[in-house]
């Protein structure tokens, strides 16, 4: 199991985002059936489940919004330098 710090880390690990607030966002499906322990019995009865899952741009802090600065740091490689080739100028 993983919490939703986790989870918004590797959301924002996949989408290469390095900083700013971000609030995790779900996105439920609903729907309606007859259910019950058997045929003679049968209820309506809604079902919830989780269609998707994401991130969205937050402006302030809150329960579920997490620092990408702090979760996914962006690591700053040094450029290496590259020796010009050593040409000779020829005069003609």
């Amino acid at each position: 199991m993983f919490s939703l710090e986790e989870v918004a880390q590797a959301l924002m690990v996949k989408q290469d985002i390095h900083e700013g607030l971000w609030g995790f966002a779900v996105e439920f499906s609903f729907a309606a059936m007859a259910a019950g322990p058997n045929k003679d019995e049968l209820s309506p009865t809604a079902m919830i489940g989780v269609s998707k899952m994401g991130l969205n741009k937050s402006d302030k802090e809150g329960p579920l919004t997490f620092d990408a600065a702090k979760l996914n740091p962006e690591i700053k490689t040094a450029e290496k330098k590259t020796k010009k080739p050593n040409v000779r100028k020829t005069t003609a």
